[in-house]
């Protein structure tokens, strides 16, 4: 960081000798500017007084900057637990259903570093036994590769079109009625990443793209299928990693499924309504598994005893603390006797009054600090002295960076009981999240990237910036365009933001959650007297017909192949274009540049004729054949054609080659 300026740098002779300069314009008659007058000596009393001022003034401290950053309305971030997913498996002999409370503390091989399950957890001795997918296409048994690091498959097929199903099936029955979750791992290493969102956000701000429904093989009428209950889709319809937890039926059926020769009992999924961006691609599907969170509860710790003094401090043992996870309470006399009272955590004791009961947290240290009586309760003193009355009731530490373990590096209980004894436990990926506390200085960087990101739309940049950024999804590209009417004018106050997702497809195209997600987070950053549209881009599907003539020594069929490759890579929406980052909205294709795309690939001699055929929405060609597609339309390709002519052959073509899908 480059040093602060001082605000002041004049010395003490300076500003005497500046004050003295002033003297014969601001009183004329004076004119004993000597030492011994007392005019002087005030002078030089005020110069003292200036430079210790400006000596303060350049001396900000670590409080002060605190404050500076509260205004703002932030502050450093306290440090954050790791996180993990656990699978337990029973031991071999052991095959009784165990529950595992919530708040289970489990630990890594050296025994340092503690985590404890956020959710309660049934584990029962059911084994997945195959994974099976039906998409329209055919029928893909995936048990093998569920089993193999590394690897991923896809849940319905390439395309997941309505109908596509994936069965699980299971070598007994759950316990009826009980709370079932199945954790999916999806491929999450795509070209572009997903935007960040909580998990508790997702449902309330992503409308998922698809919808499925989950199914059970019942007993029920000779055997049908049914839905099955279900508590709760962390995934929101196989869309992120998650469980998916259901209700246990009791009327579970066993039967064999298309060429699988054992009897099962199937849960599915069936693709009901179309519309995955990306059609979800899993690497693992894991039974009793339940999220661990690297922290270490203390109840019932003594705290301290008030003597009645204003700005009192205590510090607890452990630290760095959980700041929501602090409950503090005091021992206050009531007319009934005493009683425990919880005391509120505040950010900065600036606004509370005398009478309000509240306290300051360093999570970093774990120090407490009460108020002075004018800014923030008192708490009562002790009577005796040395009697406790102030003790937190609960509080949770964590470790920080530190609890970001490897996998398969989570194996022990720390409450080894008998029934534990029969269950292992691993984590197949590792944790991750824990960060230490956030210092002051990478606070202010954090703080000056939030002021300066946008948080209105105003221009055009804005909505395309604010787009890209929705939660949740991974959006590709976006344009804002304004709306322009049946004459073609600009309709006034109408923004139109046409939004591109990721996707393996030639043409992503977003599905209405989709572009109802983008809408919901664009809708509260808008002006108010804007009007917003969010839409899919119009296609339009090109098609190159070339004639070219091969260089000496290459092969044909390999300079076709590659004539074809490049054709595919410019026109693309996503990676298409001159500079490689997309086709640009609205941008004609030019005659010109396809000659010059097939030229350029390796082998290709000369370029005798070239075609494009196009189709789509709203585009037109020219008499020389260039296409020219709508203000918001995007070009996409699928198939192309390169015939080979020799040099003697009067631009006949000898020999063609068909589009490469």
């Amino acid at each position: 960081m480059l040093p602060l300026p001082k605000l002041d740098d004049r010395t003490y002779a300076q500003l005497v000798e500046d004050a003295i300069k002033r003297i014969p314009r601001q009183a004329p008659v004076w004119t004993d500017h000597n030492a011994h007058d007392p005019g002087i000596t005030l002078i030089e009393l005020f110069a003292w007084l200036t430079e210790q001022q400006h000596y303060y003034l350049d001396q900000i401290r670590s409080d002060n900057e605190l404050k500076f950053l509260k205004l703002l309305g932030q502050q450093p971030s306290a440090a954050k637990p790791a996180s993990a997913q656990i699978t337990v498996s029973h031991r071999p002999g052991s095959d009784a259903s165990v529950l595992i409370p919530a708040h289970t503390s489990v630990t890594n091989r050296e025994g340092d570093v503690a985590f404890e399950t956020e959710a309660p957890l049934l584990a029962t001795a059911v084994k997945l036994r195959k994974i099976i997918s039906m998409p329209r296409a055919g029928v893909a048994d995936y048990s093998e590769a569920n089993i193999r690091a590394g690897m991923h498959f896809a849940a319905f097929g390439k395309k997941a079109e309505a109908g596509s199903r994936l069965y699980l099936g299971f070598d007994r029955p759950f316990p009826a009625g009980e709370r079932i979750p199945i954790a999916f791992e999806l491929f999450d290493r795509y070209p572009v990443a997903g935007n960040p969102v909580a998990a508790d956000d997702r449902c309330l701000w992503i409308r998922p793209s698809a919808e499925i429904a989950w199914e059970y093989y019942s007993a029920a009428a000779g055997g049908s299928w049914l839905p099955l209950v279900m508590d709760a889709d962390e995934t929101l319809r196989l869309t992120f990693s998650g469980s998916v937890i259901f209700t246990a039926p009791a009327d579970a059926l066993n039967r064999k499924i298309g060429t699988i020769d054992e009897e099962l009992y199937w849960i599915r999924a069936t693709v009901k309504q179309a519309g995955y961006e990306l059609p979800p691609k899993l690497e693992r599907i894991l039974l009793n598994t339940v999220p661990v969170v690297q922290r270490a509860t203390v109840k019932d710790e003594p705290v301290g005893s008030s003597n009645g003094l204003p700005e009192q401090y205590f510090d607890l043992t452990r630290f760095p603390v959980l700041p929501e996870s602090l409950h503090l309470l005091v021992e206050e006399k009531t007319d009934t006797g005493t009683e425990w009272i919880e005391w509120k955590r505040v950010d900065t004791l600036d606004a509370s009054r005398p009478t309000d009961k509240h306290y300051l947290l360093l999570p970093d240290s774990g120090r407490i600090l009460f108020g002075d009586g004018v800014n923030g309760a008192i708490p009562q003193p002790a009577h005796p002295k040395d009697a406790i009355t102030i003790k937190a009731a609960c509080y949770q530490t964590t470790m920080g960076v530190k609890g970001n373990v490897g996998a398969a590096a989570i194996t022990r209980w720390v409450d080894t009981t008998s029934a534990f004894d029969a269950l292992e436990l691993t984590n197949w990926l590792p944790a991750a999240g824990g960060a230490p506390q956030e210092t002051i200085e990478q606070a202010q960087v954090r703080t000056r990237k939030q002021l300066q990101s946008a948080h209105s739309a105003a221009t055009s940049e804005d909505y395309e910036a604010m787009a890209l950024s929705t939660p949740g999804l991974r959006v590709a590209r976006a344009k804002a365009i304004p709306l322009q009417d049946r004459d073609g004018k600009p309709a006034p106050g109408v923004v139109m933001v046409v939004v591109v997702p990721y996707g393996e497809s030639a043409n992503p195209v977003p599905s209405p959650g989709f572009l109802s997600t983008v809408c919901r987070h664009l809708h509260p950053h808008r002006l108010l007297t804007t009007r917003l549209r969010v839409v899919a881009p119009d296609y339009a599907k090109a098609s190159v017909e070339a004639d070219i003539e091969v260089q000496s020594g290459y092969d044909a069929a390999a300079t076709k192949q590659k004539a074809i490759d490049a054709l595919l890579h410019y026109l693309h929406p996503l990676i298409g274009g001159n500079d490689g980052t997309g086709w640009p909205f609205g941008r004609p294709i030019y005659v010109s540049e396809i000659y010059d795309v097939v030229k350029r690939s390796p082998g290709v001699d000369r370029v005798h004729r070239v075609r494009i055929a196009a189709s789509g929405k709203g585009i037109r060609q020219d008499a020389e054949g260039s296409v020219f597609i709508p203000p918001h339309g995007l070009v996409y390709s699928e198939a192309h054609r390169i015939d080979i002519i020799t040099a003697d052959a009067d631009c006949e073509p000898r020999g063609g080659c068909h589009g490469h899908e």
